[in-house]
């Protein structure tokens, strides 16, 4: 692909806090730029519209003209680029990248790179952690929130740990990380994808250029074979690393460090925990700051976090929990630590998902299922047949019903395996919201 200093005039789809970091970078390279989102109100237009006057500016449609006649589209990673326009686009010659291409065009500083179904943001988190407590000078940046397009003007940075969805991955060429790690692949944006092999195909992409892959040994492929530096990571002694009797294990040597100590237990984190200590040895950084890291971390807002505890019963928010994979290991999780019985609310969108392999889970682990949102009916239908289950028309509902059912001992767990945007304006007021009315029936 060209760089961006063979292009002149840039169209930008999509607005929000992506398309106005990429607008400020464009204009800062003096580009000639039309920006256009689907949304007649999208967010980051009041601060985009302080940047580009008007007529420069598109609501509502794509506009097909400004597209065809630019040198270079740029659309936000939440912008399905498979829709008919962009292959007309495209047809007439005209090149489709994302952000993150534009980064890695002019990126100096070594990058680590992860991408996952579930749990990226978690790791990525560790990694930048364990790394700061090295000495390193870090930040984290992609999917978890910060623009990469912001980092540029970071000095002396020595790593930059770059988050990356499967949508960022889908367009972007030129990224060459210093370490890349797809963490899991489970089913998940499949209405974007259209199928689970689009889905992988487009994860996988992540070694792409890397100088060292680590690989979670169910996923091990063929990569192994073609000489480049990289190690395992998983449940089996096969793998480089994996944990054995509590205890963390490189081969079949003992590393001296105990999961006894950290802070998070239960298999998926174990899975972040030994993906962070595979990243930090690519690195050649002392082991010890990652242990050190495991035995503080807590877990980030949203993910299996644990909010009250009254009447003998556990609450859990797992609102970002937004596809089955996710869900099963907070369900697995749980499963593990608890005797009494697993209330679990499910719901949202569903993103074309099969829900086969939470049906096998529920049947085993979960007593009772509350089922709720656009794909609350398609939900109770399925688990109905293998466990208890209510259909209600609120997460409100959702949670009078899980109070009204749970006894002490019991744990009453939202962990939706769906996207939230039927009924929220994304996971994370979901989980506020659930919160919230978990406070009010405490009293």
């Amino acid at each position: 692909m060209n760089s961006l200093a063979q292009c002149e005039t840039v169209a930008v789809v999509g607005m929000g806090k992506t398309g106005y970091s990429v607008i400020r970078y464009l204009l800062s390279k003096g580009k000639d730029i039309r920006a256009m989102d689907q949304q007649n109100n999208p967010s980051g237009l009041v601060q985009i519209q302080e940047l580009l006057p008007t007529d420069r500016l598109c609501l509502g449609a794509l506009n097909e003209t400004w597209l065809c006649a630019a040198d270079l589209v740029i659309v936000s990673p939440g912008v399905d680029v498979s829709l008919p326009i962009f292959q007309r686009v495209r047809d007439s010659g005209k090149r489709i990248c994302g952000d993150v291409e534009l980064f890695c065009q002019v990126n100096q500083v070594p990058l680590i790179a992860i991408t996952g179904s579930n749990g990226k943001t978690t790791l990525t988190t560790l990694v930048a952690s364990a790394l700061t407590k090295a000495g390193k000078k870090v930040v984290a940046a992609g999917n978890i929130g910060l623009p990469v397009l912001d980092t540029l003007a970071q000095v002396d940075l020595d790593y930059i740990v770059l988050e990356l969805s499967s949508f960022q991955l889908e367009s972007v060429y030129s990224l060459r990380a210093a370490v890349a790690v797809v963490l899991n692949v489970s089913s998940d944006h499949l209405d974007r994808h259209r199928t689970m092999a689009d889905y992988f195909n487009a994860k996988m992409r992540i070694y792409k250029n890397a100088t060292h892959a680590v690989y979670n040994h169910e996923l091990l492929s063929e990569e192994r074979e073609r000489g480049r530096a990289c190690c395992t990571f998983g449940n089996s002694a096969d793998a480089d690393f994996y944990i054995a009797n509590s205890t963390l294990m490189y081969g079949n040597k003992e590393m001296g460090f105990s999961t006894d100590s950290w802070a998070l237990h239960g298999q998926h984190h174990y899975q972040n925990a030994l993906a962070l200590i595979a990243i930090i040895h690519a690195l050649a950084v002392p082991v010890l700051y990652a242990d050190q890291v495991l035995k503080s971390f807590h877990g980030i807002a949203h993910r299996c976090q644990k909010i009250a505890e009254f009447a003998g019963v556990a609450w859990y928010n797992d609102s970002k929990a937004t596809n089955e994979g996710a869900a099963i290991a907070a369900v697995n999780t749980l499963a593990e630590r608890t005797s009494g019985r697993i209330i679990l609310l499910v719901g949202g969108e569903s993103k074309g998902a099969s829900f086969c392999e939470l049906k096998r889970v529920v049947a085993e682990k979960v007593d009772f299922v509350i089922a709720f949102g656009n794909s609350g009916g398609e939900l109770y239908d399925l688990l109905a047949s293998v466990t208890s289950a209510s259909l209600v028309d609120s997460l409100s509902a959702a949670v009078s019903l899980a109070d009204a059912l749970a006894k002490a001992g019991d744990v009453v767990l939202l962990s939706p395996a769906c996207a939230s945007f039927d009924m929220f304006n994304n996971y994370k007021h979901r989980g506020e919201v659930f919160t919230r009315h978990v406070q009010e029936v405490s009293g």
